[in-house]
């Protein structure tokens, strides 16, 4: 895409740029390309493709539940020399119930 802007003297500056869209199944404002689950659904696009489902159509879901995700509940930490940061806790949660 090109642009021309104009300033208030009148001098224009002409730049050219490229945008890159990048689709987002689920809306979620995580790109396809960096989402781990396209569709929202709460199955994981490589369970969907193992299990022969569309990962990009929430309602095609394989018939087993989903592999729980896990979440970290203390992510952020400040390390100090020799002193050393709390426990790590990691939360395994599926995001449907068992029956989709």
């Amino acid at each position: 895409m090109t642009v021309t802007a104009t300033d208030t003297a009148g001098n224009p500056t002409t730049s050219t740029f490229k945008i890159t869209v990048q689709r987002d199944t689920d809306g979620d404002g995580d790109p396809d390309v960096t989402d781990t689950d396209d569709d929202g659904d709460g199955y994981t696009d490589v369970e969907e493709t193992a299990k022969g489902t569309d990962p990009k159509d929430s309602t095609s879901k394989p018939t087993t539940p989903p592999t729980p995700q896990p979440t970290i509940s203390n992510p952020t930490q400040t390390v100090i020399d020799e002193k050393p940061i709390s426990n790590i806790v990691l939360l395994l949660r599926s995001s449907i119930n068992r029956y989709g």
